[in-house]
């Protein structure tokens, strides 16, 4: 066995035995489940158990498709399409695009902290200390004798305003052109104000990011539909064949 194998069954054993550890603090305490490599068993199907694991995981995979947005139509429209009548391929699409727009610009004054100065009796009117920003009693000459004042300096920015806006959607689509089939899971957008200091973008104007596909055949057609209209995982393994 290469290297690569064995870190491979190592990872595999290891979320196996980790998920051993919470399903023991579920069931009952009578209950041990444990590896079936590891317990001395007998069974006249040795592919049963394979084909048990097989269908928890698309059961399991379909709870996921249901968290994005599928429910029980969306499932039998696109078992149709998965039909063996149907040869064309079957693709659960996320796609995603990113905008950047100019809002507006403005001009906003910005104070620093007061400072605040104490004139005792050595101060007059006629230190050498800006008399602008002196009161009016000390520009008109009047001496400056145990007086505080306070002074800031205020500072004017140029504010450019921006909105960058996120939009999403999850859809299955047949073929290979999602315009002509679209089945449309999930989709949200929504968008954040930014304000900067310069007049250059923060973001590309428009991003289209590259679509992540993933094949829906083998999956959706792995159920079958039973009397009462129930959708069940029905995965078996051909014995027949060596």
């Amino acid at each position: 066995m290469s290297a690569s194998k064995e870190h491979t069954d190592y990872l595999f054993r290891s979320k196996i035995d980790n998920a051993l550890k919470t399903v023991k603090k579920i069931l009952d305490t009578t209950r041990n489940p444990t590896q079936a490599a590891s317990q001395d068993h007998t069974y006249d199907d040795k592919f049963g158990l394979a084909e048990f694991l097989t269908n928890v995981a698309v059961a399991a995979q379909t709870n996921v498709l249901e968290r994005l947005g599928m429910d029980d139509t969306k499932l039998k429209i696109l078992r149709d399409y998965a039909s063996e009548d149907y040869n064309r391929s079957l693709t659960l699409r996320f796609e995603a695009k990113q905008t950047c727009k100019f809002l507006k610009k403005d001009r906003v004054d910005l104070e620093g902290p007061d400072r605040q100065e104490y004139y005792g009796d050595e101060h007059n009117s006629s230190s050498s200390h800006n008399l602008d920003m002196w009161p009016n009693d000390a520009r008109k000459g009047n001496p400056l004798k145990n007086t505080f004042f306070k002074s800031k300096v205020v500072t004017k920015v140029t504010h450019y305003h921006w909105r960058v806006a996120v939009e999403y959607s999850v859809f299955a689509f047949a073929g290979n052109d999602p315009e002509q089939f679209q089945l449309l899971f999930q989709s949200r957008k929504s968008f954040q104000d930014v304000v900067t200091t310069d007049d250059s973008e923060p973001f590309p104007k428009e991003t289209a990011h590259k679509p992540i596909d993933l094949d829906l055949m083998w999956f959706m057609r792995q159920f079958k539909t039973d009397d009462e209209d129930d959708q069940l995982c029905c995965f078996t393994i051909n014995r027949k064949l060596r």
